[in-house]
């Protein structure tokens, strides 16, 4: 009867060994879990970053070639009407449109890149946490075993 006893008691215990093991492998599998989906987020932010400051620079351009196409125009309009031009209303009309337009190019522009910049800080986060979670994962699994180990140590 005390040898039936003690097979169940091994089997008990092989079970309970077995219990730890799922338990460390699942707190793993979690861990990794956890990273796989920050590292999805974080390489949306990364596309996200790189189509910002793809934005900031064709914001840019078409900035610069709207004030050069308005700044011909006031030399086309001022020509037609024999203006010259190097008088001081030419130039202060130059001079006016050329401050709005940087005044609005490097508002939008600086914008686009803030932006791009906060998502590219996004995705620096979200990976340092997934690799966070991979090591809080095998933590756990080493408690849950050693919780288990201490456990079956004080039984025995």
């Amino acid at each position: 009867m005390g040898e039936a006893a003690g097979g169940a008691g091994g089997a008990a215990s092989g079970l309970s060994i077995a219990s730890l093991g799922f338990a460390a492998a699942g707190s793993i599998a979690k861990g990794y879990g956890t990273q796989a989906a920050d590292e999805f987020q974080a390489d949306r932010a990364t596309r996200a970053a790189e189509l910002g400051r793809t934005q900031a620079a064709l914001t840019d351009v078409t900035y610069r070639e709207n004030l050069n196409t308005t700044l011909g125009n006031i030399d086309a309009i001022r020509a037609a009407v024999h203006i010259d031009p190097t008088s001081p209303t030419t130039v202060a009309l130059r001079d006016y449109n050329t401050k709005i337009s940087d005044r609005q190019r490097m508002a939008a522009v600086g914008s686009l890149r803030e932006q791009a910049s906060a998502d590219e800080a996004g995705a620096t986060y979200l990976r340092e946490a997934g690799d966070y979670a991979v090591k809080m994962g095998y933590l756990d699994a080493a408690v849950k075993i050693a919780g288990g180990v201490g456990k079956g140590l004080g039984a025995a």
